[in-house]
């Protein structure tokens, strides 16, 4: 979505973001209506006009305490930061194919379980003990989903992004020696972290 051409509708409790140019729509405001398992929109539609949904913008659904697991479809290619953040009881997330892109900030404050990449994205995947979002060729380490006193970053990973590791409960972290570079704030807020061996050559 070209950023100056968008215009602001809203219906109900919602507010979006929409692009007349390229019929596409960020949901700005949005809620679940105390629903506990929640599927976002696909679409929405004005005047006879339909808009395919691609995009969560900043804190647009935070702090939805009663949300326990959220489906996000295909069509969604972005996940602003924030955008659930202080959803207390999220504990399952279920991502389509088409995202390419959300951070550690978007689930903040989320106790996350359980999480689900589509194998038809072609943009990240799931690590196999199920706690890393990695780009799909595995060598980026996207984001820790899952907190646990102990962490292992599955070997291969070469660069642990911005924000990557930031888990209340860690202990230990334990790095692989394929990692080659720490990005900004990539290891931040592990307040319990006791133990760290960055592996030579970093």
């Amino acid at each position: 979505m070209n950023l100056d051409e968008r215009t602001i509708i809203r219906k109900g409790e919602w507010e979006y973001y929409v692009s007349y140019e390229d019929m596409t729509a960020w949901i700005t405001k949005g809620t679940t209506g105390g629903e506990a398992i929640f599927t976002l929109p696909q679409s929405v539609s004005l005047n006879g006009v339909t808009f395919t949904i691609e995009s969560v913008d900043l804190s647009a659904f935070s702090s939805e305490e009663s949300l326990t697991e959220l489906h996000i479809p295909d069509s969604y290619t972005y996940i602003d930061e924030y955008a659930f953040c202080g959803c207390s009881n999220l504990r399952k997330v279920f991502i389509g194919k088409g995202l390419r892109h959300y951070m550690y900030w978007s689930f903040k404050f989320c106790p996350l379980e359980v999480i689900r990449i589509s194998g038809n994205n072609p943009y990240m995947k799931i690590s196999d003990d199920g706690k890393c979002v990695l780009s799909k060729d595995g060598t980026r380490l996207i984001y820790m989903a899952i907190d646990s006193d102990a962490i292992t970053v599955p070997n291969g990973v070469k660069i642990l992004e911005g924000c990557a590791i930031s888990c209340s409960s860690v202990k230990s972290i334990n790095l692989p020696a394929t990692l080659e570079i720490l990005e900004g704030c990539a290891i931040i807020e592990n307040v319990n972290l006791k133990e760290l061996a960055v592996p030579e050559g970093v």
